[in-house]
This record gives C-alpha cells, sequence and structure tokens, in this order.
C-alpha cells in the first residue's frame, strides 16, 4: 500500500493496482480529473504494455505520480509543471504535456535503462535504475535535481556527483531527495529551510537556504551504517543498523538527533 498527499493506492499480488482519493490532475491514472471515492482499478488501454506486465511499485505525489512495472519500465502520468511555459518535467516525458492516464517514459527504454525504484517530491522525480544509478526530472529551483543548476530538465538527467556510489535507496520530501549508499551513508539535496538534510543551516537561515549538489549528511550519524531511510514533507528520518532511529527537519533539528 502507498499512502499520497491526496491519494492512497493498493497493489495487489497479481500486479494490479487500485487508487483512490484526490485526481484534480489525473494523478491517480484514470483517464480523467474526476477525485475517486472508492479503491478503482487502474485500468490502460490495451495496446499499451502496462497492460499485461501488471505494477510492481507505485508512488502518489501530490499532482502526478509514478508507476515501475514488473520489467522495470517507468510510467508517469499527472501534471508536468506549467501550463503556461510547456511543462517543468515532473513526467520526464520531455514533451512538457500532462497525461491522465500511465505513460511509458520512453527515454528510459532507449537509453536500456529499467528503474528499480522512484520516488516524488512536489515538483520533481528521482529514479534509481537497476545499474544503481540516480536520475532526476522535473523543477531546478532550491537544487532539487543535485546538478548545481536550478534550470528545469524535462527529461531524467544522472545526478553526476553519485555516479560512482553505489545508491540502494532513495527518497524524495517536496523539495529534497535522500539517497542511501550500499556503505550505509547518507546523501541529501534540495531545499534546507527547515533543516530537511540535516546539514545545519550554515549562513543561509532563510527560504532560500540549500544544497544544489548532493551532501554527505554526517552529525550525530557519522561513524554510523544507516540501513533505512524516509522522508516527509520537510523532515527526514534513517533508521541504523543498530536499530538507533534518527530524525531532523521541520525547523525543530537542523541535523540527525537520536530518538530515546
Amino acid at each position: 500500500m502507498e499512502c499520497g498527499p491526496t491519494g492512497t493506492a493498493t497493489i495487489l499480488s497479481d500486479g494490479r493496482c487500485f487508487t483512490y482519493g484526490s485526481n484534480k490532475n489525473g494523478e491517480l491514472g484514470h483517464g480523467n480529473k474526476k477525485d475517486i471515492l472508492v479503491p478503482t482499478q487502474l485500468t490502460v488501454p490495451e495496446s499499451c504494455p502496462l497492460s499485461e506486465t501488471g505494477i510492481s511499485s507505485i508512488k502518489l505525489g501530490n499532482n502526478f505520480s509514478a508507476i515501475i512495472d514488473k520489467n522495470g519500465d517507468l510510467y508517469t502520468f499527472g501534471f508536468d509543471g506549467s501550463t503556461f511555459s510547456g511543462g517543468m518535467g515532473y513526467l520526464g516525458h520531455g514533451d512538457g504535456k500532462s497525461y491522465t492516464s500511465p505513460k511509458l517514459v520512453e527515454s528510459l527504454v532507449e537509453d536500456g535503462c529499467h528503474a528499480s525504484q522512484v520516488a516524488v517530491g512536489e515538483s520533481h522525480m528521482t529514479v534509481l535504475t537497476t545499474e544503481g544509478e540516480v536520475l532526476t526530472s522535473g523543477a531546478g529551483s532550491y537544487g532539487r535535481l543535485g546538478n548545481l543548476e536550478t534550470t528545469d530538465q524535462l527529461y531524467l538527467e544522472p545526478v553526476d556527483m553519485l555516479v560512482a556510489e553505489d545508491i540502494v535507496h532513495i527518497s524524495c520530501g517536496s523539495s529534497f531527495t535522500l539517497a542511501l549508499t550500499k556503505d550505509g551513508i547518507v546523501y541529501g539535496w534540495g531545499q534546507n529551510n527547515k533543516g530537511q538534510l540535516g546539514v545545519g543551516l550554515g549562513l543561509s537561515v532563510d527560504i532560500y537556504a540549500m544544497e544544489a549538489l548532493p551532501r554527505v549528511i554526517e552529525g550525530n550519524l557519522e561513524g554510523r551504517r544507516v540501513v533505512k531511510i524516509s522522508t516527509g514533507h520537510s523532515h527526514a528520518a534513517a533508521v541504523t543498523d543498530r536499530g538507533e532511529l534518527f530524525v531532523w527537519g521541520s525547523s525543530i533539528h537542523w541535523e540527525p538527533e537520536l530518538m530515546t
């Protein structure tokens, strides 16, 4: 089961997916923009490969969503960004269009890439491929895309700084992303106005605080091996191999704080 900001999804063992909730941008994938009041099976045209493969995972965002099928192909749907500027790349299709039904992200297929994980923020998307590569698309403001630039990306592009890292898990907050390496190191990038990156605030104690490149989250995590990460709107949590729980963000903890 997956719960997003305004919707819920359930995937059955046979790959069928049911969604319900707010659907003002077609983010539930039913081919329309009507709210879905009861769990309703997500259906696609027979010509769509997703109709045969089945769904392995889904992530629901504020106004767009993403699916990975059992072959590792990525589908996205919902709002692509600004209606007036030709989209912002939330969906990663490159055409600036919004869709109310799942659409295959063809650029990954063309590159021979398969997705193992996908995470969505308020206006950006992060994908982890089966080869361990981290890709991002969408709004570039606040460094969400992790490539120093703050311009939008219509297509999924690699986060260059993480190419040499063995990433095993990703998680998106509203406007930031965390990535966990096989060795238990956590990287974070994006907006940091509420301490959601766990790296302190530095000299920028305002809404513009950000990290435009992946940065190792240290503090109390230094010397510890993290095995699980999770993000909320503007906060995050990590669990170590010792069973310790650390949290940060929401303008309460600016660095990882051990919960006892």
